[in-house]
């Protein structure tokens, strides 16, 4: 029995040893030699296949012996191999995924390199153009380069303007090209990139020489200059004249101050004494402006009168509780030298509404002429498109935007026949943009700055009822009619019949005005009323007065009422 133990014993123990042992050179095998390290997969690189005839094609990032690591974003740019004749036309990639950029005309691409890539772009000869010079007259302008044949898209030619003698150069309009440099007015040249048929031309105005101070008004109380060039102002270049009744063009001793005058700049200084007790003292900075400018459409002609930019101006008068006095600055504006007459409506429009159309009973006063009669029983709406299509006429941007049914008007189609002559919701939406070159009616302020002539005379010219009959239409002096515009005096900014002869609508809605109006008030908002200004042959002399507010709806006619125009510089 012991011995059997014995060898049970000696086979466990034996066992344990043998594990022992086992173990052992396990732990010899893991601490003596170094484990294996698991590998980096290798970079994949793609080919990209750059394809171009007729140009260059460069990549950035740069390729590697034409391959790229994949998933990199490369942009890739094409250049014809002349720019001036050819640009790109498309692009083709095969291989890769595009990110950003290869459309037509494109002249880059930004390409994710997902396989074996292959870029191919295509160039073509760029459009040509066609370059005009149109009408400069005072003036000629040259091109750099030769535009008797269209030019090759992106062409930049350099246009050189010459004034004539006693003309300088005023605006240039460039359309279908980009202006690269130059251009602004005053500026001789003008570079300009053809980007589409393009057309140019340029304004030439009259050069700013001192010529003539006018002095208007009784109390000499404002004036003006009339100029044409580039001097030194002195007391000797100034004449001033003044009108009083029977004391005209009597001597006044100008003094000049600040006299200086460079074109871009458009202020001297002038004082002028009294004399003998016959004329108050004057003393103002007075703006340099342009000469009248004077229209003609189809032979028949029209003047606009410059009227210099003001801040706070009084305007109102307490004798009416709907203008008590107030004030508003204004730009400087332009304004007709007269009514609207039938005979340039004629040239317009193609048509005569006018009550006083010279038909029997209807004749001119003897000596006068029907044509320069003004046009009378047209509405507001009738009014604004007259604007709209003489400024077309004469190539000018309109100033009015008229929607009708989601739809512009077309006023350079639009007949007499269709305009409203009933009250219209779309027609009272009118947009007014002032800044555009055209024609328009005036503001009521616009209006009323001008009818007072620099003068706080209660009529246009006056201050007296006795003499109205000398510069208003009005019902004592009238004979139941119409006048030919002109006949009468004019104020002191040289418009007639700001009083009298046809009541004139201008462009606001009627509405209360607060004691300071903002900077070229356009009136309210909205409202059922546009307003009229000046009276007329029909009316009594207390209806004709500068500071007196009317108003009727616009579709309003009558044979006592018409318009003037007004326009920006």
């Amino acid at each position: 029995m012991k011995n059997t133990n014995f060898k049970l014993k000696t086979k466990v123990l034996n066992r344990a040893v043998s594990i022992t042992a086992l173990l052992l050179a396990a732990g010899l095998l893991f601490t003596g030699c170094p484990q294996k390290v698991k590998e980096e997969p290798k970079p994949v690189y793609y080919t990209v296949s750059l394809v171009h005839e007729g140009g260059s094609l460069t990549a950035n990032p740069a390729l590697q012996e034409g391959k790229a690591l994949k998933d990199s974003e490369i942009t890739f740019t094409a250049s014809p191999a002349n720019p001036s004749i050819h640009e790109v036309d498309k692009w083709e990639i095969t291989g890769g995924t595009k990110i950003s950029g290869g459309e037509n005309g494109s002249a880059s691409v930004k390409v994710k390199i997902t396989g074996d890539t292959t870029v191919k772009v295509t160039f073509k000869e760029k459009p040509k153009y066609t370059v005009t010079i149109t009408g400069t007259p005072n003036g000629t302008v040259t091109p750099g380069s030769d535009i008797s044949q269209p030019v090759y898209k992106g062409t930049v030619i350099k246009f050189t303007a010459e004034p004539a003698s006693g003309y300088g150069v005023g605006k240039w309009t460039i359309t279908g090209g980009t202006i690269v440099s130059g251009g602004e007015s005053w500026d001789k040249t003008a570079s300009v990139s053809i980007t589409g048929n393009t057309s140019v031309k340029v304004d030439f105005d009259y050069e700013l020489i001192l010529k003539t101070l006018t002095i208007f008004g009784k109390d000499a109380s404002s004036g003006s200059m009339s100029v044409k060039g580039e001097r030194e102002v002195t007391s000797s270049d100034v004449v001033a004249k003044f009108d009083y009744g029977s004391h005209t063009d009597k001597p006044i001793t100008v003094t000049v101050t600040n006299g200086t005058l460079k074109l871009g700049e458009n202020t001297v200084s002038l004082s002028v004494e009294g004399s003998a007790g016959n004329y108050a003292g004057w003393s103002k900075d007075i703006k340099i402006t342009k000469e009248d400018i004077t229209y003609d459409i189809a032979g028949i002609e029209f003047t606009m009168k410059d009227i210099a930019a003001v801040t706070n101006a009084r305007l109102g008068h307490d004798d009416y509780d709907n203008n008590k006095p107030h004030t508003v600055s204004l730009s400087a504006y332009l304004i007709g030298e007269t009514e609207v007459t039938q005979e340039l409506w004629q040239a317009v429009m193609g048509n005569n509404p006018s009550f006083f159309d010279g038909s029997s009973g209807k004749e001119p006063a003897e000596g006068e002429r029907q044509g320069k009669r003004p046009v009378e029983s047209v509405n507001w709406y009738q009014a604004i498109a007259f604007c709209n299509k003489l400024s077309i006429k004469l190539n000018l941007d309109p100033c009015y935007t008229v929607n009708v049914g989601g739809n512009p008007v077309n006023f350079a189609t639009l007949s007499f026949d269709q305009i409203p002559t009933g009250n219209n919701a779309d027609w009272n939406k009118a947009e007014l943009d002032m800044n555009k070159s055209g024609f328009r009616l005036p503001t009521e302020a616009e209006w009323e700055w001008a009818a007072k002539g620099g003068t706080d005379d209660k009529w246009a010219g006056t201050n007296t009822e006795a003499e109205l009959k000398n510069y208003a239409w009005y019902y004592s002096n009238s004979g139941d009619k119409t006048h030919e515009v002109k006949k009468k005096t004019p104020n002191g900014y040289g418009l007639y019949d700001m009083s009298g002869n046809v009541w004139e609508w201008c462009w606001d809605w009627y509405g209360n005005l607060p004691a300071s109006l903002e900077a070229d008030y356009t009136g309210a908002a909205s409202g059922s009323y546009r307003v009229l200004r000046g009276g007329s042959w029909y009316y009594y002399a207390s209806y004709c007065p500068v500071g007196l507010r009317y108003n009727y709806s616009p579709d309003f006619r009558d044979f006592d009422l018409g318009f003037r125009l007004a326009c920006r510089p």
